[in-house]
């Protein structure tokens, strides 16, 4: 399992433990892999993972036989009203537009049941190196500018920034209460568990600085900017 969806579990496990929230039925949105679905299994939870992608559902079952994969048409949640307490969103609001998000939302809250949690982590429009891309500022700049610089610099060909849609710390929160969610910030456990483990910061040019601040004690201070410049994570409640 890649490094980092494990470490991304220990953080939704930490989460799950300090606001004392106990899961009786997850749902895994934007499953992928399957590798969170599977470790929020193993450690006991009832969890389905849901996809978009055939192919992603496909080697989800393949690789964990033992989890319950389901694929999905990106519109239509195939759940009852009130069927889940826990609905996990790791790094999917970027990758849908605005305007389906809104809809998507939605959807979403009508299988929560009141008081229950939704679990969002999503892509920092200020990061320091767009994390699809890997184009360092590219997001920085004016969205009508993005296609410009990608077709200079992307060399992964993995992803177009045309199709991603990261957020603000702003952003995000207005989008909740857009949505009647009420939200709080957990961004600090992620921002922890990536200088408690360097090695788990992805760019080797942030790592690397990071080793150098902290050989000359100063990494405290890069924590602190590190967080504005994180990965966004936010704990919402349902409200109905």
């Amino acid at each position: 399992m890649p490094v980092e969806r494990k470490k991304r579990t220990i953080e939704i496990i930490t989460i799950f433990k300090l606001i004392e929230h106990e899961p009786k039925r997850i749902l895994d949105l934007g499953c992928g892999s399957g590798e969170i679905t599977n470790v929020l299994r193993e450690h006991g939870y009832n969890i389905i993972g849901l996809d978009v992608s055939p192919s992603n559902c496909e080697a989800a079952k393949n690789r964990y036989p033992q989890c319950d994969f389901r694929y999905y048409d990106g519109l239509n949640l195939p759940f009852e009203e009130n069927f889940f307490d826990t609905v996990v969103l790791n790094d999917v609001f970027e990758h849908i537009s605005y305007e389906h998000m809104d809809k998507l939302i939605e959807n979403i809250k009508e299988i929560v049941k009141p008081g229950g949690l939704i679990y969002i982590s999503a892509t920092n429009r200020y990061e320091l190196i767009e994390p699809h891309t890997l184009i360092p500022f590219i997001t920085w700049f004016p969205r009508k500018f993005w296609n410009i610089i990608d077709k200079m610099f992307n060399r992964t060909g993995r992803y177009r920034i045309n199709e991603i849609y990261p957020y603000t710390f702003r952003r995000l929160k207005h989008f909740c209460k857009r949505h009647d969610l009420k939200y709080e910030d957990f961004t600090y456990i992620y921002v922890y568990h990536k200088f408690s483990d360097l090695e788990y910061i992805g760019s080797r040019a942030l790592r690397f600085l990071a080793h150098l601040l902290k050989k000359v004690k100063l990494l405290s201070l890069f924590y602190h900017l590190a967080y504005k410049f994180s990965v966004i994570l936010f704990i919402c409640r349902v409200k109905k």
